[in-house]
């Protein structure tokens, strides 16, 4: 039974769930589109500001597959079984490891849900909102309560973010200034 009071067992399995549920909920609302702002916030690394942020979620979700490859080699730690915790170490591992390093700098438009889809195809840069008039009165639809409160506040949020891209481009001589608050 001491295996059981291994630290593996004791402090990872439950530490690396919570990370999981932490990084699981976030990646669903964003794919899901509920959660759309992180796709014209700015960047935190300045030197990345030219670059799009359209693959976060997918990042997030496939962080926690390289999490989920990993537990079980957390079980076979506290019984001992070292072949079998190597093995989650290569195979599994680096299976879901590859999408993970993919998603950092690229994703596959035709991967993405249907509202990043037309997003991208409406520019699918920081200046464009990634709601269109049609998911603004569908959110206004929604009957009240803490779905409908986050959805509209996510609107509200992408709208500042869309704003300030703007102001950033008038300042810097940027064109198209009409292009950010799309239909």
């Amino acid at each position: 039974m001491s295996w059981l009071l291994d630290d593996a067992l004791l402090i990872g399995v439950p530490l690396l769930s919570v990370v999981l549920v932490a990084l699981v909920i976030p990646a669903c609302m964003a794919l899901r589109g509920n959660w759309r702002s992180w796709t014209v916030a700015p960047p935190a690394i300045p030197r990345l500001k030219h670059r799009p942020t359209t693959y976060f979620s997918f990042s997030l979700l496939c962080s926690a597959l390289v999490l989920l490859t990993v537990m079980p080699s957390l079980v076979f730690e506290a019984l001992n079984m070292e072949e079998a915790r190597v093995l989650m170490w290569t195979v599994p591992f680096w299976t879901a490891m590859a999408p993970l390093m993919l998603s950092i700098a690229w994703w596959p438009a035709c991967l993405g849900p249907k509202w990043c889809r037309q997003w991208r195809a409406a520019g699918g840069n920081r200046k464009v909102l990634p709601w269109r008039r049609e998911d603004i009165a569908a959110a206004m639809a929604l009957p009240d309560g803490r779905r409908k409160d986050k959805i509209l506040r996510n609107i509200e949020v992408s709208k500042s973010f869309v704003e300030l891209a703007l102001g950033q481009a008038a300042r810097h001589g940027g064109a198209h200034l009409s292009s950010g608050l799309r239909s």
